[in-house]
């Protein structure tokens, strides 16, 4: 499977590839990365996302097979409800005429 996921550029934008939305899937490592938090801070939000109900792991999530075990990834609602439960930066990426 073919999968897409999200970047941030060194200048700060953000790259969704322009592809159907069931394309873009991340996994955890890619996920911290994006947010840029540790591990537990990601499944603490994710944690809270299922027990609030927003989302159910069914959706949200995909195994992938592997040779030894499998992988989980993630798709796009997952992305934007972490991005709203993380206190992070991402979605400020460039500044306000009023900073100027």
């Amino acid at each position: 499977m073919k999968r897409e996921i999200i970047h941030i550029m060194e200048d700060g934008r953000i790259v969704i590839p322009a592809v159907h939305p069931d394309k873009i899937r991340m996994d955890e490592a890619e996920l911290v990365g994006l947010f840029n938090v540790v591990a537990p801070t990601l499944r603490a939000a994710k944690r809270r996302i299922y027990k609030l109900e927003i989302l159910q792991p069914f959706t949200a999530e995909q195994r992938i097979p592997l040779k030894e075990g499998y992988q989980v990834v993630y798709n796009l609602e997952m992305i934007f409800a972490l991005a709203f439960q993380i206190n992070t930066c991402l979605l400020y990426t460039s500044p306000s005429p009023r900073d100027a």
